[in-house]
């Protein structure tokens, strides 16, 4: 596929509809943000083994671990069934959530002019069959 080709598809790509989802998260990058705050970046897949719109889609979420926002860490935990004693390091933080279903709310928001896809809330999701998690171990391998 050509540049101008992948271009175009972005630019066409279905914006995800503000809604619950069913998603699983499938990637984590410790970040330190330009505040100097540390935090986390997600990756969360709409999950494709679950009858719902936008399957296969990813969104972002990113999570700074200060006081005025550690509340949405504690509700990522709660909803995915992890305490702070599960980890000490942040490889260990990585490999717990990487795999973990959670269900989410999409909202829409505008910043700085611009529509902006968020992830309001965090709740437990429905379970992971083992073949769905083959096929996603598979691909985040491969990448």
């Amino acid at each position: 596929m050509s540049l101008k080709d992948r271009i175009k598809a972005l630019i066409e790509k279905e914006v995800i509809s503000p809604g619950t989802y069913e998603a699983v998260v499938v990637q984590v990058k410790p970040v330190t943000y330009s505040s100097g705050n540390q935090g986390l970046r997600l990756s969360l897949m709409i999950r494709p083994d679950i009858e719902q719109l936008f399957q296969g889609e990813e969104v972002t979420d990113q999570v700074v671990f200060t006081e005025n926002s550690i509340y949405r860490w504690e509700m990522i935990q709660g909803a995915l069934e992890i305490s702070d004693n599960d980890w000490k390091e942040d490889e260990e933080l990585i490999s717990l959530l990487l795999g973990k279903a959670t269900k989410i709310v999409i909202v829409h928001e505008e910043y700085q002019g611009r529509q902006m896809i968020r992830i309001k809330s965090y709740y437990a999701g429905k379970p992971i069959h083992d073949e769905f998690m083959s096929v996603l171990e598979a691909s985040t391998i491969e990448e």
